[in-house]
């Protein structure tokens, strides 16, 4: 299944490198778009809903990044209808089952890869829904 976008939504310039080298040679992914904040996510998002653009696919969204974190962008997000038809897949280095299990409490978080990026994982969970 190819998809159309992918958001990527993470403050590590490197890690968000590699995520993307890896989507790009997969063959999975029409088009990638990259945030380093998600202030910027959120109004590309609040954007492209009021003008009727396609909204992504899938967020990659990493969980600990400065000013508002992966939990205060669902938080956000949430309170609006953003996110109603986008899957969002917790991609994160962080290792705590903690996180593991407050992000599958989002409705719209699909799956939590940790990094780096596996693409069979990665489908594994787009070929699920």
């Amino acid at each position: 299944m190819k998809l159309n976008e992918i958001m990527i939504i993470d403050d590590d310039d490197v890690s968000n490198f590699i995520t993307q080298k890896c989507l790009e040679k997969s063959g999975t992914v029409d088009k990638i778009s990259i945030y380093l904040e998600s202030p910027e996510a959120i109004n590309e998002l609040i954007q492209k809903k009021r003008d009727n653009i396609q909204l992504p696919d899938y967020i990659l969204l990493d969980i600990n990044m400065p000013y508002i974190d992966g939990f205060d962008f669902l938080d956000l997000c949430q309170s609006s209808d953003i996110l109603e038809a986008i899957h969002v897949i917790m991609y994160t280095s962080s290792l705590r089952l903690e996180d593991r299990k407050k992000a599958l409490t989002y409705s719209a978080v699909k799956g939590y890869l940790e990094k780096p990026l596996q693409i069979a994982q990665l489908k594994a969970i787009v070929n699920q829904l």
